[in-house]
């Protein structure tokens, strides 16, 4: 795929990702958006091909049912909860090196399972507010970054 075709996917992308006003946001992203990049590369006096793949992951914001301004956002805001809920469960049973390990509790992690298990390598940027109004939800998502931060290397889900 040349560098043109994939700047079409990536606008395409970017038209269809669902962003709204809240209370907190103007521009709240409404969806997660997952994009993933393969690269490979030949060394080619050892014949030998390796490759890689590049997962981008933007989460869509937590954010309290009352900040929803409409119902349609009420119910995007309670969805998205929920799936940022289901990534919060497995990175503490990861962290706490539970046997089971919650991974099709939601869509996002499922397609993230690989990648959470510590088979690679991760660097999480964690968006807060410095408005007091935001103090619950920033120390949230505080709490969970570092939680990461501390999960298990080289574990098999």
């Amino acid at each position: 795929m040349c560098i043109r075709d994939r700047i079409k996917v990536i606008r395409l992308a970017h038209k269809n990702r669902t962003t709204a006003e809240t209370r907190l946001n103007v521009h709240s992203s409404r969806s997660h958006c997952i994009s993933q990049i393969k690269i490979a590369g030949t060394n080619r006096s050892l014949a030998k091909t390796v490759g890689s793949v590049l997962t981008l992951v933007d989460l869509a914001g937590s954010e309290s049912i009352s900040c929803a301004k409409e119902r349609d956002r009420q119910e995007e805001t309670k969805s998205i909860n929920k799936s940022l809920s289901a990534l919060k469960d497995v990175i503490v049973a990861l962290a706490e090196r539970k046997e089971y390990v919650p991974m099709r509790n939601s869509k996002l992690t499922y397609l993230l399972k690989d990648y959470l298990g510590g088979g690679g390598k991760a660097l999480m940027f964690v968006n807060i507010s410095p408005s007091s109004a935001s103090h619950s939800q920033t120390i949230q998502s505080l709490t969970v970054s570092y939680t990461h931060l501390t999960l298990p290397t080289n574990r098999e889900v």
